[in-house]
């Protein structure tokens, strides 16, 4: 399954009362692997508790996601639920996802944003995934707890976040 949006000007995703963003999942107690999504766009705004999601809450492998933006891509605050603003390709059995970042300009984590490509869960190993960042700037503010996570239990190969800034 591949989801591709492409868009002009800027593109922005809030979460208010529902759930918000774009999902290619698989949900617990199914079996499949999640899709790709690919965002093609000058700027992408991520907000309260917006989300990505190419990833298998049951038995498979995450999916992929990549971001194209000629200028910024903007991840911004954990909602009021205290559900985070961020980028998902996880696996709770399977591969981890993948997730890559050409951002030209700009690519900004605030207020507790995550970008995370994991894969496992206690007792049951996963292969990692891998994010790959190219941007001219990469900003995090140290004091609000954003992160960039590749990670799975059982310490499989994997775990790789490659950043060209």
């Amino acid at each position: 399954m591949l989801l591709d949006i492409a868009a002009s000007a800027e593109q922005q995703l809030r979460r208010s009362h529902y759930i918000i963003g774009v999902f290619s999942a698989v949900e617990k107690n199914a079996v499949g692997n999640a899709g790709t999504i690919g965002i093609t766009t000058n700027e992408l705004t991520l907000k309260g508790g917006a989300q990505l999601v190419a990833s298998s809450f049951g038995e498979g492998n995450a999916g992929t996601i990549t971001i194209q933006a000629t200028d910024k891509f903007l991840v911004n605050e954990i909602n009021s639920n205290g559900s985070p603003t961020g980028v998902f390709a996880e696996s709770r059995t399977g591969r981890g996802g993948n997730i890559g970042l050409q951002i030209e300009n700009l690519l900004m984590l605030r207020y507790q944003s995550l970008i995370s490509a994991t894969s496992g869960v206690a007792g049951n190993n996963g292969l990692d995934g891998n994010i790959d960042i190219d941007t001219k700037f990469l900003v995090a503010v140290p004091s609000e707890n954003s992160d960039i996570i590749a990670n799975g239990f059982g310490r499989t190969p994997g775990s790789n976040i490659q950043v060209n800034a």
